[in-house]
């Protein structure tokens, strides 16, 4: 087997809860994370960063990401993060998933955030 069989890409669209809350130009962090491991922390193994571009309409699309893996995907999970401020931290206003979204290799992932009030 060759290193290119052991890449996986994740392809996947974010959709937002409040989409009338969503301006043009914010910056969105997805990561996946390896959830499988018991009393554990996760563990970052890949991320990207996407921005809603000028014009696009969050009501009707969903905004298009591509995540490369080098690792398994079994045990993965999908988060997401849209601050609303210059921090990595999470606070009222931002958006964020709140559900576990297992990494599909095969399958488109929808990835949908919701405010955090």
């Amino acid at each position: 087997m060759s290193w290119q069989e052991d890449i996986a890409m994740v392809r996947g669209v974010l959709t937002f809860e409040n989409p009338g809350e969503v301006p043009s130009g914010q910056r969105i962090q997805i990561m996946v994370q390896d959830t499988s491991r018991a009393d554990a922390s996760s563990v970052t193994i890949a991320q990207t960063e996407v921005t809603i571009p000028e014009g696009f309409d969050v009501e009707k699309d969903a905004l298009p990401f591509e995540i490369e893996l080098q690792e398994k995907t079994e045990g993965l999970s999908i988060r997401a993060h849209m601050p609303r401020h210059d921090n990595t931290d999470i606070r009222l206003g931002d958006m964020i998933t709140t559900t576990s979204i297992p990494v599909k290799k095969e399958n488109e992932v929808n990835v949908r955030l919701r405010r955090v009030v």
